[in-house]
């Protein structure tokens, strides 16, 4: 490792900016840079390490193998910065009044709304500031300090150093498809059948439900998993609808979709459920975290006891009515 004077939180912060946005112009932006100025920090850093720590790539300015290592590092620095400010006071009293969470799509559209009102009604001084976006930026965001908060998939963050975790409930996720779909045939589809045929997500799959799937994929079936990915889940359903794709979803979510037979279940996997957790900081924890963890404990508690025991929703009691007769399975 390099010295300890050759690097220090503003390098960290550059670093973590050009990582999370690719590009020196978008990092720079965040950083209230200049792009030469980035640019002439970075490339003075590299000299005093004497290797390259990013490289230009199609996908965008990417880390070397040195600068994931220093990416490491950067964020733990970050961390226990944040802890040293904390400790004399200067940012303690503002995280009593501000709360900054970030949610992946599914849990924010199953438990965020709720466990919104609850909290805002019991603390209506502390001002609320929600991300909702994908698994690994939520994950970022709540290691580098961004959010004091966040729902994310669990299996991404159990090993992390830098964070305390704790499962909510799991979930079941179906298959589900419109009405007319080539999959709408009355019986349960295969996976090696479902994935010949285009999928729509708000989000990257974790390994844990990508690995099964790619390995019952028949040849190169439809290509990326997901095919589409949107970050507004109930947008995802009615592009499902209007596009012919297939998406994996906890029932309770299109319920009403269901019950007026708009879509249809096609199949379920054991392994398809969800696994939600809460991870807050180690090191760093506001009062208003702590609290909205509490209250997200107690909001997803209820939310599952209106699902029935393996997960999917009871349809007439949620929806208030029993399930309608469903049409044709056919299309004109």
């Amino acid at each position: 490792m390099p010295p300890a004077h050759t690097f220090d939180l503003r390098d960290c912060q550059r670093l973590i900016a050009l990582a999370e946005h690719r590009s020196f112009a978008a990092a720079a932006r965040a950083l209230e840079l200049s792009q030469p100025a980035l640019t002439r920090a970075v490339q003075a850093l590299e000299r005093r390490l004497g290797t390259a720590v990013f490289v230009r790539s199609s996908a965008g300015v990417q880390p070397t193998d040195v600068g994931l290592v220093l990416l490491e590092r950067a964020r733990d620095l970050l961390a226990r910065a944040g802890e040293i400010e904390a400790a004399i006071g200067r940012a303690d009293s503002m995280r009593g009044v501000e709360l900054n969470l970030a949610f992946g799509p599914y849990p924010a559209a199953m438990l965020l709304e709720r466990a919104l009102v609850q909290f805002c009604a019991a603390a209506p001084n502390v001002a609320v500031r929600t991300f909702v976006g994908d698994w690994a930026d939520v994950l970022q965001r709540v290691r580098t300090g961004q959010a004091d908060l966040a729902v994310l998939e669990l299996s991404l963050a159990l090993d992390d150093p830098l964070l305390q975790t704790q499962q909510l409930r799991e979930h079941a996720a179906h298959w589900v498809v419109c009405r007319g779909h080539p999959l709408d045939r009355g019986r349960d589809a295969t996976l090696a059948e479902i994935l010949e045929h285009r999928t729509v997500a708000p989000t990257r799959m974790p390994p844990r439900i990508l690995e099964p799937l790619l390995r019952a994929r028949r040849g190169a079936g439809a290509g990326f998993l997901p095919s589409l990915i949107h970050p507004d889940l109930m947008m995802n359903v009615r592009l499902a609808i209007a596009l012919d794709l297939v998406a994996a979803l906890p029932l309770r979510l299109v319920r009403d979709e269901l019950a007026a037979g708009t879509l249809v279940t096609i199949g379920h996997e054991p392994w398809m459920r969800t696994q939600f957790g809460i991870a807050l900081p180690r090191r760093q924890r506001s009062s208003a975290a702590t609290a909205f963890a509490e209250v997200l404990a107690e909001v997803d508690a209820r939310f599952a006891d209106e699902t029935a025991p393996d997960g999917s929703p009871a349809l007439g009691s949620i929806a208030g009515s029993t399930p309608k007769a469903r049409p044709s399975r056919r299309r004109a």
